[in-house]
């Protein structure tokens, strides 16, 4: 979010020397919410507003590359090309509102690891990974489908083990090379991806928390720390809301019993909370889970009938065609 963090990242891949190491990387601060804003205005056709908003976005980054570097030149100019790519994209027609939205909106991950290739690499042999020539995936916009043989093809090939390899979290690219994004939070998912394609050791989630609460701190008081996960059990929280962690990061990791630590950039000598091959909660605590702004829908059959098994099915499929996760269902008589 600010200088001071660019700085704490490479404090803590300090902490892991002679390791080969991919690090993933979301965007800066509230970054993501700003492009958004940029969207907004563009698919009102408010350009004026959405250039405006890209002037803060570059005056954010601008004022955190100063901070980092004596000598930042020729950072700020690789910086100014981005921009300058998202102010192209307000004059483009693209097909959809989504495949609009993944052009702009992926720019923050572009400048977040440009930025911080760029300090890890004043004392870290580091190399700036391209993830969209790395994670390839089906062009549904905004919920884009990992590919997994040609994503573990180009992972396998291009990243270097001798290296810190900062790359993109969040974003991909679809067979025609356009930029697609994987979900709100996907960074995460993005690790479980590469974790997955390299069999990695482990895959480390850092948060601004001491690991995986049985509430949000933010909502929730007391909450409690749980330092050991089974993997079924992280899947349904996370399926159910659990904001901590993106709904596909844990199945990739359990295929192949790759342990998940949550760990807090705060304190990252701290235990923090393992997911795994384990039998059960350490701490069997319960968990809660607060779900806000949803929709409730009572749906009838016409003639009075009981909804069946075909009925659902169909009731599904047409929510799962507008990108609509249904949390929870009753079927009564």
């Amino acid at each position: 979010k600010d200088a001071e963090s660019v700085r704490n990242v490479a404090k803590i891949i300090r902490l892991f020397p002679h390791r080969p190491m991919v690090v993933i990387v979301s965007a800066m601060g509230k970054m993501t919410n700003a492009f958004e804003e940029v969207v907004g205005h563009w698919s009102t056709n408010d350009l004026a507003l959405a250039r405006e908003k890209i002037g803060t976005i570059r005056q954010f980054h601008f004022a955190i590359i100063e901070e980092l570097f004596d000598d930042p030149k020729d950072l700020l100019a690789e910086i100014q090309e981005l921009i300058d790519q998202v102010q192209y994209g307000l004059e483009q027609t693209f097909l959809s509102y989504s495949e609009g939205y993944d052009y702009i909106v992926h720019h923050g991950e572009l400048i977040a690891t440009k930025i911080i290739a760029a300090y890890i690499g004043k004392e870290t042999p580091t190399v700036w990974q391209d993830t969209r020539l790395l994670v390839h995936t089906d062009d549904q916009f905004r919920r884009a489908t990992v590919r997994w043989e040609e994503t573990a093809r180009a992972i396998k090939s291009r990243i270097d083990q001798s290296k810190v390899n900062v790359v993109q979290g969040f974003i991909g690219a679809s067979s025609s090379g356009k930029p697609t994004t994987l979900g709100r939070e996907g960074s995460d998912y993005t690790g479980a991806v590469f974790a997955y394609c390299l069999d990695a050791d482990s895959l480390t989630i850092w948060k601004d928390v001491s690991g995986m609460l049985n509430g949000d701190p933010k909502i929730f008081q007391n909450t409690t720390k749980i330092d050991r996960l089974p993997f079924n059990e992280a899947i349904e929280l996370a399926f159910y809301g659990a904001s901590i962690i993106h709904p596909k990061t844990i199945q990739p990791l359990k295929k192949k019993g790759i342990p998940l630590h949550i760990k807090s950039f705060i304190n990252p000598t701290a235990e923090g909370t393992t997911i795994g091959d384990v039998d059960r909660a350490i701490p069997e605590v319960p968990n809660f889970i607060l779900k806000k702004n949803q929709a409730l829908l009572q749906l009838k059959t016409k003639d009075l009938a009981f909804i069946a098994e075909h009925h659902l099915s169909a009731i599904y499929q047409l929510f799962a065609d507008q990108g609509v996760v249904v949390n929870l269902m009753r079927n009564t008589a």
